[in-house]
């Protein structure tokens, strides 16, 4: 890409998850996700140098199950948002290849939330039941991290191109409080008031992943194909560290989650100097497993249809794509939320839409 380039884009995401468990059944809220992106390039005339700057979100979540909800002790929403800033800069070295790097810079904002059982809590504070209404359980913290990136882009000729990139995996660490509220009778006595706050400390491991792609081009034709392997089982477990003399405790969540490859395929074809068109193929494989599955990350394979274009005149251009993300069903049968008396068992459907657009401009 010669000169500077600008571009700027969001893209709402519009999930639909649905849970069924015999009679049982629950969707999640309705909410609509935006995640927003920013990217800055620049090539120094008559110079194999090039630098850029990156904005985006390259994991992220967001599920808001009901607070009434099957297996409201265990979660009711799961909000984790994580913006890498991702400065980078490349080296050409012929005509035929290119090498490139950078600084991942990861912030990381988190909020967790779920019912608090309040009669059982009472009860095993030596209560009776009175049919106390449940109370409410947040978690809240933010951190950050550095990783970084490396790339090589080897093109024998013009027809053909060859890349390959490596993403280290990205320790966050998180602090922040919990809040237990909606207290009464033996456990209001026993924290000392309606609601109870208490610092805590985590981290969270963001994987690993490395990309080989390929593309070949004839005329206004390009065909793309890539694979992505990615180092999940760096994400093992989340412990919860609390402040000394916190009158609150978790047991380790357990996830091991697993490595594995997803694929994607695509074609751009280039109409004139004002449109092209764009339509691809993803598959993401489920990286965790059923014993330690639960619905705060309702994880399963996935078939993703895209389909886009571009509009351009002058400097200006416009991307617009949608895309159409179809997660196998679940079926989970396992003992998750049994120790806060929940099961988790039963078959989840999830469906995700996404419209994406981008705003263009080069210098």
């Amino acid at each position: 890409m010669d000169g500077t380039n600008l571009s700027v884009g969001f893209a709402p995401h519009f999930p639909s998850l649905e849970y069924e468990n015999g009679p049982i059944k629950s969707e999640v809220t309705n909410y609509t996700p935006v995640v927003p992106n920013l990217y800055i390039t620049t090539r120094l005339v008559d110079s194999p140098w090039a630098f850029g700057f990156g904005v985006y979100s390259h994991f992220g979540l967001k599920v808001v199950w009901p607070f009434d909800g099957p297996f409201n002790y265990l979660t009711t929403e799961s909000d984790l948002t994580l913006p890498h800033f991702n400065p980078t800069v490349s080296y050409k070295v012929n005509e035929k290849l290119s090498l490139g790097g950078g600084l991942v810079y990861a912030m990381a904002n988190a909020e967790l939330k779920s019912a608090l059982p309040i009669d059982a809590i009472n009860v095993s504070l030596g209560g009776a039941v009175t049919g106390a209404a449940d109370g409410e359980q947040i978690v809240k913290g933010d951190g950050d991290g550095i990783g970084v990136t490396a790339g090589i882009l080897y093109r024998p000729t013009e027809k053909h191109t060859v890349g390959l990139t490596w993403r280290s995996d990205l320790k966050v660490d998180i602090k922040g409080d919990v809040l237990a509220k909606g207290f009464t009778n033996e456990s209001q006595v026993y924290f000392g008031g309606t609601s109870y706050s208490t610092g805590i400390e985590t981290s969270v491991t963001l994987p690993p992943s490395v990309i080989l792609g390929y593309s070949y081009r004839r005329g206004n034709l390009t065909w793309a194909l890539d694979g992505e392997w990615m180092g999940f089982s760096s994400y093992r477990s989340t412990e919860i560290d609390f402040e000394s003399g916190s009158l609150l405790s978790a047991p380790e969540t357990r996830h091991e989650y697993k490595d594995d490859w997803s694929f994607g395929t695509g074609l751009n074809y280039v109409w004139n100097e004002s449109w092209q068109t764009r339509m691809g193929y993803t598959y993401y494989p489920a990286m965790s497993l059923e014993a330690n599955w639960d619905p705060s990350v309702p994880d399963s394979p996935s078939n993703g249809l895209h389909i886009g274009g571009s509009w351009a005149k002058k400097s200006f251009s416009i991307d617009l794509s949608y895309s159409l993300l179809n997660f196998k069903k679940a079926r989970i049968n396992n003992t998750v939320g049994n120790t806060v008396g929940v099961t988790v068992n039963g078959t989840y459907d999830v469906l995700v839409q996404i419209v994406s657009m981008n705003l263009n401009y080069r210098i």
